[in-house]
C-alpha cells in the first residue's frame, strides 16, 4: 500500500531539473572518493580496515577461501571470523581480475557496494509514494555525504552490509504485497548476505521491515488475507535468520580455539555490542553521536534548513520524515557503544537520516507552484556538505598519514614471510600485521594476568619461527616475554627502538639484521646503545674475500666465481626471498674479480625494491637509481669500461622488474674486474638499496 498524498506529478522540465542537479553531485561523489586514492595507507579508524584487509591478504596469499579464514592477529590457531568473508572474497577477486593492489580492489569492492544500494533507495522511496522525477532530490543528498564519501571507499564491510540490507528491505515490501517470487528470493537472498557480512545492519533494516509489515497486518487484520500476507514473510526472513544464528554460532566456535581471542566470543561480544543501560543514557555518548550525525553525516546548517522546510512540507511527508529519523536514532540506543565510539557505523543508518531530510525537500515541491524551489534547495543544501566535506574528510584523504611506519618497514624487512612477529603492549591493532605482511602474535596488556591463556598461545607455536619480538615501554614486565620467546631462538638483547617500541631478534641472523639496518638506514629507528655497528669489521675499507671467515664467506655464495676483494660503504648483506639469497649491493659496493684472459659473459639480475622508489614517500626519501659500472681493474686509475647502465626504477617502470644483466667483454691477458654499484646522478644513496641475484661469470 503507498501512502496516498495529494502530490502533483513534476513536469518534465522540473524532473529534468531534479535529475541534473543529481548528476552534477555524484560528479562531486566521483571526484571525492578518488581522492588520495593512490595511497596505500588506511586512514580513518586503520584498526578495523586492516582487520578487513589483512584476512583479505592472508586469502589471496594463501588461496585459501574457507569460510574459517586466517586473520594472523592472536597466534595460532590463526582463525578468528568475525563476519564471513564475502567481502574479502570480492577484494580478493576484483584483484586477481583486474591486476590492482588488494587495498585498491577492497576499495573498489566498497565503492561500487554503496553506488549499487542507491538504486534500492530509489525504490523505497517510490514505496513511500515519492514521483521518479523527484526521488533524485533524496540521492542528491546521499552522494554528497561526507561520511559516504569519506568511507564510502574504504576496505570495510560497511557498504557491502549497507547494500543488503537495504535491498532486503525492499524486497521484502515489494515480494510480500505483490505476491512476487522472485522478490521474495532475493528479499531471502540479500537478507542472508547482510546477516552474514554484519548482522548489526540487516538488524536495523529487520526492524525496518517488521515495523511495515506489522502495519500491514493491522490493516487487513479482518480479513483472511492476514495469515496468507504472514505466510510470505515468515518465508522472506526464514533464511536470513537461520543463516545468520549458524555462522555466528559458528564463528563464535571457531574464535574459542584460540586462546588469546576470549574477549571476542559471542559473550563478550553481546556486552559490548548491546551495552547497559549506562551507557545508552550516557551524555558523552550522545554527544558524540550528535557530532557525527551534524558533521560527519551531514551539516548541521543543511539539518537547520530542512527544519525550517519541514513547516512548508505536506503533513504525510512530515509523518514519513519522522518515521525515518526514528529509525536512524534505533540503533544508536540498541547498540549504545558501538555508535557513540566509531563513526563509521553510521553507514548503516546515516542514508536514512539522509532520505528523510530528501523527503522534507520531496514535500515542499507536492505542496508549492515554484517547481525549481525544491532542486535550487537541494542544491544548496548539497552544496553546504560538499563544502564540509572539502573542509574536513578532504584534508585526512590527501594527508597520506604514515600507517606504513618505519617500525612495520623495519619489521618487514628483518623477519622472514614464514617467520612470526610477536608484539606486546599494542592491543590486538591489526595494522602491525597487515603493513609488515608477517602473522603476528599480539598480546594485549591484560594477558599477563592469565599466564595459563599465554602458555597456551606459545604452546600453540610449537614449529613455528619466531622472527622478532617488539615491546612497548608500557609493558611492565617484558622479562616474562623475553624467557616465552628465547626457546625459539629470539635474543634477550634488544637491538633498535622505535618511539616507545623496543624490537629483539633473532640471535642466529644477529649479525645479519644488523648490517641491514646499517644498508637500509630506516628513519625513526635508533640503536639500543651498545649495539652500533663496529666500523672496523666489514665496512667502509678494502677486505681481502680470503681472509674472511667461514661464516662470512657466505655472503658471496651466491656468486661464480667468488671475488677476491669488495669494499662496501655498509657491509655485505644477504636479502632473503624465498629459496632465494641475493646480495644486497647498496652504493657504494665494489666486487673484484680475477679472471684468466679471454672471453667472458657477466650474468645476473638486478631489482630495487617498491619501497625504494614509493611515490608515497616525500622526494627526497626516494632513489633517484643505482649506477652499475663493470670495468678493466686498474689501481692506478680508470680502467677499460665495458658496462655502464643506471637503474632507475623511480623515473623508468621498466626498472621495476627484475632486470637481467648480461655483459659480454674480453680481457687480452689474466687480471682483475670491477662490479661497482654506484650512487645515482644525484650522488646520494638514500633509499638505494639494490639487490643482485646468483652471479656467474663465464
Amino acid at each position: 500500500m503507498r501512502p496516498q498524498t495529494n502530490a502533483s506529478t513534476p513536469n518534465q522540465r522540473e524532473a529534468a531539473f531534479s535529475f541534473s542537479v543529481f548528476i552534477l553531485c555524484l560528479v562531486f561523489n566521483f571526484w571525492g572518493v578518488h581522492v588520495g586514492w593512490q595511497n596505500k595507507n588506511l586512514a580513518g579508524y586503520g584498526f578495523r580496515q586492516s582487520q578487513t584487509a589483512l584476512s583479505a591478504f592472508e586469502i589471496k596469499e594463501h588461496r585459501n577461501f574457507s569460510i574459517d579464514y586466517s586473520t594472523p592477529v592472536l597466534g595460532k590457531p590463526w582463525a578468528i571470523p568475525l563476519e564471513f568473508p564475502l567481502f574479502q572474497w570480492s577484494a580478493v577477486a576484483v584483484s586477481d581480475w583486474t591486476g590492482l593492489g588488494l587495498v585498491k580492489s577492497g576499495r573498489l569492492v566498497s565503492l561500487t557496494c554503496f553506488y549499487l544500494m542507491l538504486p534500492a533507495v530509489f525504490l523505497l522511496l517510490g514505496n513511500l509514494g515519492v514521483a521518479p522525477g523527484r526521488r533524485w532530490l533524496a540521492l542528491a543528498l546521499i552522494v554528497t555525504s561526507p561520511i559516504y564519501i569519506f568511507y564510502g571507499r574504504a576496505f570495510l564491510i560497511e557498504t557491502m552490509a549497507l547494500m543488503f540490507g537495504l535491498w532486503f528491505w525492499v524486497a521484502f515490501e515489494r515480494g510480500v504485497k505483490d505476491r512476487n517470487w522472485r522478490w521474495l528470493i532475493l528479499a531471502a537472498v540479500a537478507g542472508t548476505g547482510g546477516g552474514l557480512v554484519k548482522v548489526t545492519t540487516l538488524i536495523l533494516y529487520l526492524l525496518a521491515g517488521a515495523g511495515w509489515a506489522l502495519r500491514r497486518l493491522w490493516a487487513t487484520r479482518r480479513d483472511r488475507v492476514w495469515k496468507q500476507e504472514l505466510g510470505w514473510m515468515t518465508a522472506a526472513v526464514t533464511i536470513p535468520l537461520l543463516a545468520t544464528l549458524v555462522w555466528t554460532l559458528h564463528a563464535d566456535a571457531v574464535r574459542q580455539l584460540n586462546p588469546l581471542a576470549h574477549f571476542l566470543s559471542g559473550k563478550a561480544f553481546n556486552e559490548f555490542n548491546f551495552g547497559t543501560w549506562p551507557t545508552r543514557l550516557s551524555l558523552d555518548l550522545w554527544l558524540h553521536k550528535w557530532q557525527t550525525a551534524s558533521l560527519h553525516v551531514t551539516w548541521w546548517p543543511v539539518l537547520i534548513v530542512a527544519l525550517v522546510l519541514m513547516f512548508f512540507s505536506n503533513r504525510i511527508r512530515r509523518l514519513q520524515c519522522l518515521g525515518l529519523i526514528s529509525l536512524f536514532l534505533i540503533p544508536l540506543a540498541i547498540f549504545p557503544v558501538l555508535y557513540g565510539i566509531h563513526h563509521y557505523y553510521f553507514l548503516a543508518n546515516g542514508v536514512l537520516l539522509l532520505t528523510a531530510l530528501g523527503l522534507v525537500l520531496i514535500g515542499v515541491a507536492e505542496n508549492t507552484r515554484w517547481s525549481w524551489a525544491p532542486a535550487l534547495l537541494v542544491f544548496i543544501m548539497a552544496g553546504g556538505q560538499a563544502f564540509w566535506y572539502t573542509g574536513s574528510y578532504y584534508e585526512l584523504q590527501t594527508s597520506n598519514i604514515e600507517c606504513d611506519t618505519t617500525l612495520t618497514q623495519s619489521l618487514r624487512g628483518l623477519v622472514q614471510p614464514d617467520e612470526v612477529i610477536v608484539i606486546v603492549g599494542q592491543e590486538w591493532d591489526p595494522m602491525i600485521p597487515f603493513y609488515t605482511q608477517r602473522r603476528a602474535i599480539m598480546i594485549r596488556e591484560e594477558e599477563p594476568r592469565n599466564p595459563t591463556r599465554l602458555d597456551a598461545a606459545f604452546a600453540a607455536l610449537s614449529g613455528e619461527k619466531i622472527g622478532a619480538i617488539a615491546i612497548s615501554a608500557t609493558v611492565r614486565n617484558p622479562a616474562d616475554f623475553l624467557k616465552r620467546t628465547t626457546p625459539f631462538g629470539i635474543g634477550t638483547d634488544p637491538i633498535y627502538r622505535w618511539e616507545n617500541v623496543t624490537v629483539y631478534l633473532r640471535k642466529d641472523t644477529r649479525e645479519e639484521n644488523v648490517r641491514r639496518i646499517q644498508q637500509k638506514g630506516f628513519p625513526a629507528v635508533h640503536w639500543v646503545p651498545g649495539v652500533e655497528p663496529n666500523p672496523e669489521h666489514l665496512a667502509g675499507k678494502w677486505i681481502e674475500v680470503a681472509g674472511l671467515s667461514e661464516s662470512q664467506q657466505v655472503f658471496f655464495s651466491g656468486m661464480n666465481p667468488v671475488p677476491v676483494r669488495f669494499f662496501s660503504s655498509f657491509g655485505p648483506a644477504i636479502e632473503r626471498g624465498g629459496d632465494r639469497m641475493d646480495f644486497g649491493a647498496h652504493p657504494v659496493t665494489r666486487l673484484v674479480f680475477a679472471l684468466a684472459a679471454g672471453h667472458h659473459v657477466l650474468r645476473t639480475t638486478v631489482m630495487m625494491e617498491p619501497e625504494t622508489y614509493d611515490s608515497a614517500q616525500p622526494s627526497d626519501q626516494r632513489t633517484d637509481g643505482v649506477q652499475i659500472v663493470l670495468t678493466e681493474f686498474a689501481p692506478t686509475g680508470p680502467g677499460h669500461e665495458f658496462y655502464n647502465r643506471l637503474i632507475n626504477p623511480r623515473d623508468n617502470e621498466a626498472d621495476r622488474r627484475p632486470s637481467l644483466l648480461e655483459i659480454p667483454f674480453d680481457l687480452t691477458q689474466a687480471g682483475e674486474v670491477e662490479l661497482l654499484f654506484g650512487p645515482g646522478p644525484a650522488g646520494r644513496d638514500t633509499h638505494d638499496s639494490i639487490s643482485m641475484g646468483r652471479l656467474d661469470i663465464e
